[in-house]
């Protein structure tokens, strides 16, 4: 496993287009350091960093999982929602291709981000409402060749899936109750045995923003009843302080665009 990171030499909140954000709000040197620690507990854990500079104009490029899918060997490039994040896809190109995968691009008048897709063995997952708009999906099922099962955001607070549904494993996920449409909760309780709701405390520390690799669990401190849960069911509950992140709207999936 391997994560795709951006080191965050110009993270800053300069602007604001999600209910987290307060300009001016975060300390720098402390938001480094908390990134360092998040890519060295990824490596006790043998996931490999891919590291990509920061361009000083994107604050939010720290975040990669938003700017491109991948799959098998193909790039999807988003398409993102708000002008002031739509020159992140471009810094990461050369990389891309240094990595050998295929890029893909869809018309721009179709919005996606990668943050509202969920991965889980063959299934995907897509949020829509916010970021991502469902006229994109009969696109990005031909350009990732893999069907997809909408899912519908309703709280401007969890914009993105992976705010808001995490999947632990083929019987338990965890869900934000008022951030996904009924009808939805519904489908998701076909695929999961196990849907666990998130509590306040937890949501607010960004729970669902997680990450699972093998037997671990990467997650933000200061979480309760999550941590409780996940270590009740065998796994290994690897902490990590992204709160300087968390002032942006971001978290830890949000910091990591992992590819096999």
């Amino acid at each position: 496993m391997q994560s795709i990171m951006c080191q965050p030499t110009n993270f800053s909140v300069k602007y604001q287009i999600n209910p987290w954000m307060k300009i001016g709000s975060t300390n720098p040197q402390k938001a480094h350091n908390q990134w360092e620690k998040l890519v060295k507990t990824y490596q006790k854990i043998n996931i490999n960093i891919i590291d990509i500079p920061q361009s000083q104009n994107l604050p939010d490029m720290v975040f990669t999982t938003d700017s491109f899918i991948i799959k098998g060997n193909i790039a999807l490039l988003a398409n993102f929602y708000h002008s002031q994040r739509q020159q992140e896809t471009r810094s990461f190109i050369p990389l891309l291709k240094n990595l050998n995968f295929k890029i893909k691009t869809i018309s721009d008048q179709y919005k996606f981000e990668g943050g509202d897709f969920r991965f889980y063995h063959n299934k995907l997952f897509l949020g829509h409402g916010f970021r991502t708009q469902k006229n994109s999906i009969p696109k990005l099922k031909k350009a990732l060749n893999a069907p997809i099962i909408p899912i519908k955001l309703t709280n401007p607070q969890y914009y993105h899936l992976d705010t808001c549904f995490f999947i632990l494993n083929q019987n338990h996920a965890f869900y934000i109750k008022n951030a996904i449409s009924p009808r939805s909760l519904t489908k998701l309780k076909k695929y999961f045995k196990n849907l666990h709701q998130i509590n306040t405390v937890d949501r607010q520390n960004f729970a669902a923003n997680s990450v699972v690799y093998g037997n671990n669990v990467v997650a933000n401190t200061n979480l309760g009843k999550f941590k409780s849960q996940i270590t009740n069911l065998g796994y290994n509950f690897l902490e990590v302080d992204i709160s300087e992140f968390l002032k942006s709207g971001g978290g830890i999936h949000c910091l990591s665009n992992l590819i096999n």
